[in-house]
Order: C-alpha cells, then structure tokens, then sequence
C-alpha cells in the first residue's frame, strides 16, 4: 500500500484517544479477507534486465554452485520501494544481491502514479543512498498538514514553530514533508548498478539440508521454472507476499472496513482561481468519509477520498454527498478522469514482529510484507525505506565477504537486531494511522458533531504546541539516524552527493573498510602549534575540551579507531613537544546521532562524567582562482575544499557506558545505540557554554596534505574571546591497519 494519503498533523491522536475514552466508543471494522495466492500470468517477452556493478557480482544459476568460497547473494523478491531501497543499501555496503519482479519491464507511470510522503527519517534515508538532491528535484517540500470540518473550518493547524527552515546544506527534515509521485521515488531508488530480474513469478522456496543456504524458484516465460541459490531470501513484495504465503499460509490480510479512491492532477487552473489557498496540504473529515489535497511540485497536486467501499471509480465523481464539501474539493473530483483513479481496499497484516523473520528457513519480511501500514499518516512507504536500511545494516555488521556470507548464527543475530530495532516504531505508526482513521470516518451524526465541537475547544495554543511537538517526536521518531552502511562516520553527516565532492584525500581517510567485524585503525602524522589562554577561565576550558597544553611546535600522530559494529570512531591524538620531547595524549569518541556529529571527551580521569559537544558537519566551499586548472577542467565555478564542525549544543553525561581506560576496547564495545549511555545527562545552557569551531581543509585538491584548526572561545557572558587552539597540518597517513581487539560484536 506505501503511502497513499496525507495525514501529517499528528496532535490528533490525542483528540481521538481522549474522545473514544471519553464516548467509550468501540470500533467497528470489517472482516474481509483477501487471499495471497500464487497466480502466475505467462509472459511473452524477455524476462531478464541484468545490470552490472564493481563491488556487487551478477550471480548466474551456475556461478553461485561452481564457486561455493564466494559468498551468495542476497534474494530480494519484489521491485517496490522496499525492494529496491534493499538493493541500493546493500550496494552501498558491497553485499551482493539479486532482485526478481513479476513486471516485464521497469515502468514506473501508471502502477506507481500516485502520491508519497518522505518525512525527514525517509529523507535522512535518501541522503544515505545518494538519491536525496534527485528525490528532492522531483518534490515540493510541506509542513504538516492541518485539519477541517467538510464545512471548511479548520479543526486545528500545525504550530508555526515547527515549519521547515532552508539551510546551505540541510533543512529541518523531521519537521517537514517532501511530496511527490511515487513512480519518481521508485525511478531514484532504481540502483545504478546489480542484478535486477524482470518477469520471475516467486513460488516458493526451500532451504538447503545444512541451513546455509537458501533456494527460491521462480515460474519465467513459458513457464520455465527457474532455481536461485542465496544466502538470504528477502519478502519485499507487498502485502500479498507470496513469501509470506508460504511461510505462514494461515496470515490473510484483513480488510479494514474502507477504501482509497486517489488520484494525481494538473491544478494549474485551479492554482490561478484559489490563489494560495492550494499551498498548504489539508484533510477534511465528513460523515464516513475523509477527503485531503497534497500539493506536489507545481503544477501537480495530489487528492484522496477515503470512504466504505463503492463498487466503481465514478460513483467518487458523481456522489451527490461531495457537492457541497467545502472548495476546492468538488472541482478537484469533477476535474479528475475517472480513468486516472486508482483504487484501493486498506488491508492489514496482523503478524506480530517476532514472524517478520525465520532464522532458521533463511527468511525475513520487510515493509508491506510484514506490517501493512493504513496509509493515513505518510508514513507506509517512510517505514518501508527505514526497514530496508536497517535490515542491510544489520547484515553488513557481521557479513563476511570472503567466505559464505553468513552462517546460520551471525544470521540469526543480524536478523534479531533488525526486529528489535524496528518493531517499535513501526507499531507506533500503526496504532495512529488506526485511531486517525477511526475518528476521521465516524458515521454516527452525533459523534461528528461531538468530535467538530470538541477537538477547537481542546485545542488552545499553548496545548496544542505542546501535544503536537511531543506526539510528531513520538510517533514518527524525530530522533532517527541513519544506521551504519559500512560507510564511515564523517559520509554519514552530509548528503552523499556532497561528500564524493570532497577532496579525494579526506574521502579516502575517512571512509571506511567494509569486511571485517574487528577494529580498523587509520593514522595520520603531521606539525602543530598549541596555544592556551593564561587565565582560568581559559585552564578550565582546556581540561573541558580535553586540550594539551600550550606548545610551540609539535608533532602531531592521530590514531583513529573505527568500530564496525556502529561506525562510532576513537579517536586517540598524541602531541609531541619537539624541544622536550614530553608526550601529551588528547582522547575522545566521535559518533552520528540524529545526523549530527557527537564528541565526547571524559571530565575526570575515572572517566565518570564526560563532556558531549554536537555538532553540524558542513562542507567549506570556495570559489575557484583563474589559475586553478584542476576545476577549470571540471567546468566548476568553485569547489568543495573540506568540512566544518559548527557547535550546536553542549551537554554533560554522567557515568557514561565507555570503557575510556583501554581504546581499543572502547572502540570495539561502543553501543550501538550512544543515547541509551550512562545514567543520566543534562544539557549547558548557551550562555554558560564554550564556544568551539574546527576545520579540515584542502588547500591544493591533488595533494595528500590537509590543514586543521581547532578553536575554543568563552562563554558570552566572558566576551568570546579565544580560550584556546590548535592548528597544523596533516603531512602523511596510513589506513587501514586492523589491530587484533575484541570482535565489535
């Protein structure tokens, strides 16, 4: 189903909680059943579209048997969007796979005509696989949509506060939706890259006699029957999975009770009749039936009636209940051909999330497959992307590339990380997206007319600021960050496009090394100078930072450990006074959270409380000389020569979860998740915090040299004057050497 309507304001799950408590109102839904059978339709045509990639081998039937030392691929059945976010992602992580769809050819027009949602996480998502700038040329970008009566009074209206703001390189994601046809979704999510086959009909799989492997078969033209060997067998094919099928042949989808009826459309006339009215999105609730308009990129829009079934698309058209709706919305249905409609029942799947996966038969469920999202939130196809990421990243954390891949207890333990990371946000969208509908479709006058009287009365300003901000944190998780890929940690703080524009010298230092579960060691060895300020205020801010102390002249040797369990990096410094030869050692851990860098350095030599300083990472651009040939040859009018680190908040952790006593350890055992350390943390207030800029920079783009430069300034209430620095240049490094430590398990 993905995401078929446009339900973005979420203080109304509260309003509808409160009221059904209130009313004890139980729900009525019906009872429908829909069989998922295996139903083959014979082709004529070509059946294959096989692509090719560098890092992701193309499998034949016999190559995978022939070479039993190279590890099989990944088995991804279905082309949707979470078929295909699968494949990008285990693309970026050099894990190989092969993806089967019952389409002829790759057609994203008709089927996949409708609107899509991408609240920030799917957006974070898209910048991780490198389609964010194509993805967002294609769509126009919303704050939440509000609510209205079918008179036209607004029910209630998003927060100002949370409307999206531009930034150089990122807007506020979480706080706005990018809207756009699905089909332009799916083209971007198409990888560069694979093996992708067209016109195989899955029917049905079994697992190898020693549980290494797993062999899926597939009905092509002229009903060949075709054998695939993997390692895994990935169910992305949608709410009549005919993995699904066959894993657990008594889980039917169950009808809910209504239907969408949806549609994609020119508004170019209407925009010049309703003027800005058809800026913003909104969703109208009647008896029975609600009605939204998504603005899209201009000149499109997008609309949606969701109502109990009707028996064709026309009866949407010409119902005489939509004539006196409030404008635009009886233009916008009479406008739309009726042949443009596309129709849907909204099924559900109720499996809970311990049968998403099979351990043991070498099966897991994704998106649709596993948890059918009701398409009220914007959030099916947001959770379908967020499914595929974290399934490739647990698999990418313990894949062996020079053996089989997986044996049967790293894949049991990948696929119980996926589960347990998933299943919580995916409930939360369920149970909103249920309770939205229910109170949206109430068909009882009186309850209508309860539920228009009381949601304006509850909703003051001061309430609903706070209930919105706290319920849109919730339930669609403003605390995301994108799961490790194997990508390193600095390409994980900025959209992929922004960093393959990075010098080559700094994307080789900080990427990563896919293939090994132990700790990776990078070095790096330069000069710097030192400097403090003599008061105390600026001893104590160097202790804080973690600073050495003043030195003329040092020799500089980085250590940089990178965990690959989580992607988080130890980062060990050692500066070296030239004249006395006195070393001084500077430590702290470095990890993306929400997108942001977080750097911790220990307050105490026990390491019971530590100082965390996050920060924006983005990139320094500067135009081009008139002698810079490197970029004149680029046709560039100016180039990205490194990144920045700009504070955004300073806070305290006390007992914190790091091992800081032993590096390597620290850097092998890091937490997957950094926000569940220690027993408690509180943040600085801005007045009372340092200030603190770094920069890495490139001055000549075909040197292996950079230059850094590390300030930290006073408080406000002191002036903001420098407290103290260091800077130098980085002159030679070495990667990767791979320590022998404790695997990063």
């Amino acid at each position: 189903l993905g995401v078929k309507s446009w339900s973005m304001c979420s203080v109304d799950c509260l309003w509808p909680l409160l009221i059904m408590l209130a009313l004890g109102r139980r729900s009525r839904i019906g009872q429908r059943s829909l069989s998922a059978t295996n139903k083959f339709e014979h082709r004529d045509l070509h059946t294959s579209a096989s692509l090719f990639n560098d890092h992701v081998p193309t499998l034949s039937n016999n190559s995978t048997q022939s070479q039993p030392a190279s590890p099989l691929p990944v088995l991804i059945v279905g082309g949707g969007l979470g078929g295909l976010a699968l494949a990008r992602s285990l693309s970026v992580s050099r894990i190989p796979w092969i993806l089967f769809d019952n389409a002829k050819e790759l057609n994203f027009g008709k089927k996949g005509g409708s609107g899509i949602g991408l609240w920030g996480p799917a957006e974070s998502v898209c910048d991780a696989l490198g389609i964010g700038d194509k993805v967002r040329s294609h769509s126009a970008r919303l704050g939440c949509a509000g609510y209205r009566t079918k008179q036209g009074k607004w029910l209630c209206k998003p927060p100002v506060e949370l409307e999206y703001s531009s930034h150089p390189v990122r807007s506020k994601l979480i706080t706005s939706c990018l809207t756009l046809e699905r089909g332009k979704l799916q083209e971007a999510l198409l990888p560069d890259h694979g093996d992708i086959r067209l016109d195989h009909h899955f029917s049905h799989y079994t697992t190898g006699s020693d549980g290494t492997t797993i062999t899926a078969y597939f009905v092509t033209e002229n009903d060949v029957v075709k054998s695939i060997e993997g390692t895994l067998l990935v169910a992305a094919d949608g709410l009549h999975s005919g993995v699904r099928q066959q894993l657990y042949p008594h889980i039917q989808p169950e009808f809910l009770g209504y239907d969408y009826h949806r549609a994609v459309l020119d508004i170019s006339d209407l925009k010049s009749k309703y003027g800005n009215q058809l800026n913003d999105a909104f969703e109208s609730w009647g008896n029975g039936t609600r009605i939204a308009f998504v603005p899209m990129k201009h000149p499109k829009a997008f609309w949606f009636v969701s109502t109990a079934p009707y028996s064709n698309n026309r009866k949407v058209l010409d119902n005489e209940q939509y004539k006196d709706w409030h404008p635009p919305i009886p233009e916008l249905l009479q406008k739309t051909p009726s042949e443009d409609i596309l129709h849907t029942p909204i099924m559900n799947i109720n499996l809970p999330a311990k049968n998403w996966i099979a351990p043991e038969a070498r099966v897991v469920l994704l998106g649709d497959a596993a948890h059918a999202v009701p398409p009220n939130l914007a959030a099916g196809g947001m959770s379908a992307l967020l499914d595929s990421v974290q399934l490739a990243s647990s698999l990418s954390k313990l894949w062996n590339h020079s053996q089989i891949g997986l044996d049967s207890a790293s894949l049991k333990l990948a696929l119980e990380e996926y589960v347990s990371i998933r299943k919580a946000p995916v409930r939360r969208i369920q149970k909103c997206s249920w309770l939205i509908a229910q109170m949206g479709q109430l068909r009882s006058p009186v309850l209508c007319q309860l539920r228009d009287r009381l949601i304006p009365f509850m909703g003051t300003r001061r309430l609903r600021d706070a209930v919105f901000t706290r319920l849109h944190r919730w339930y669609l998780g403003w605390d995301y960050t994108v799961p490790d890929l194997k990508t390193g940690l600095y390409p994980r703080l900025m959209p992929k496009s922004i960093w393959e524009d990075m010098p080559q010298v700094l994307q080789h230092f900080h990427s990563a090394t896919p293939g090994t579960d132990q700790v990776i060691t990078h070095e790096c060895r330069g000069v710097a100078n030192v400097g403090r300020d003599s008061s105390l205020i600026g001893y104590v801010a160097a202790k804080l930072a973690g600073f050495p102390p003043a030195i003329a002249q040092a020799e500089v040797t980085v250590q940089t450990h990178v965990n690959s369990k989580d992607g988080s990096e130890l980062w060990d410094r050692t500066f070296t006074d030239v004249e006395s030869g006195q070393n001084y050692k500077f430590v702290s851990h470095q990890r993306c959270e929400e997108g942001k860098l977080v750097e911790s350095t220990r307050l105490d030599p026990f390491g019971l409380a530590q100082m965390e300083f996050v920060f924006d990472v983005d990139p320094i651009i500067k135009k081009n000389d008139d002698n810079d040939n490197h970029e004149k040859n680029n046709n560039r009018s100016s180039r990205i020569v490194g990144f920045e680190h700009k504070l955004v908040k300073t806070r305290v952790r006390v007992l914190p979860n790091l091992l800081w006593n032993n590096p390597l350890s620290l850097a092998a055992s890091g937490p997957t998740d950094s926000r569940s350390q220690g027993l408690l943390s509180f943040g600085i207030p801005e007045f009372l915090c340092p200030g603190l800029s770094a920069t890495t920079e490139v001055t000549n783009p075909d040197d292996v040299m950079w230059n850094f430069k590390v300030h930290v300034f006073a408080p406000k209430i002191f002036g903001h004057k420098s407290l103290c620095s260091y800077q130098g240049q980085i002159k030679s490094f070495d990667k990767p050497e791979i320590l022998l430590a404790k695997p990063a398990r």
